[in-house]
Parts: structure tokens; sequence; C-alpha cells
């Protein structure tokens, strides 16, 4: 079973960068209303917003993949075939 603090700090990570990703865009889209440069802040705002919320989201389906491999590895009989003799 994998650990219950990874399980939450997975699930928070992904969560929460769900959520950034998410604000950035509506964010942009507020400010491409905006006159002349609108385009230009909503450019700023998304881009920064959607590579962390990616960052963080792809850090937390990390940790479940550690974890779950860490446990795999763990539990796994070696193999007498790797083993000298």
């Amino acid at each position: 079973m994998i650990r219950t603090q990874v399980c939450w700090d997975a699930t928070i990570r992904i969560v929460v960068g769900a959520a950034v990703v998410g604000g950035g865009l509506v964010a942009a889209a507020a400010l491409f209303g905006v006159a002349v440069i609108g385009w230009l802040l909503a450019i700023m705002v998304a881009a920064p917003a959607t590579l962390f919320g990616t960052f963080l989201a792809t850090k937390g389906l990390w940790l479940v993949v550690e974890a779950a491999t860490r446990e795999t590895v763990e539990g796994a009989p070696r193999s007498e075939s790797l083993t000298e003799e």
C-alpha cells in the first residue's frame, strides 16, 4: 500500500496544478479584453501559469509512480538468474 503521506502530497500537487492552470487561463481571458496590449498581458499571465501548473501536476503524478515503483521493487523477490554465485 502506498503511504498516505505520498498520496496526499501527490493529490494536493495535482489539484493545485490544475487550479493554477485554470486560474491562469481565466485571468488571461479577462486580460485579453483590455484595449491595446491585452493580448500581450494575456500571454504574460497564461504562459507562466500553464508551465507552473503543469509542473506541479507532473510532479504529483511522478510521486505516485515513484512510490508505486518503490513498493513493487521492495516487495518482489530477487531473481535467481541475476545473482552471481
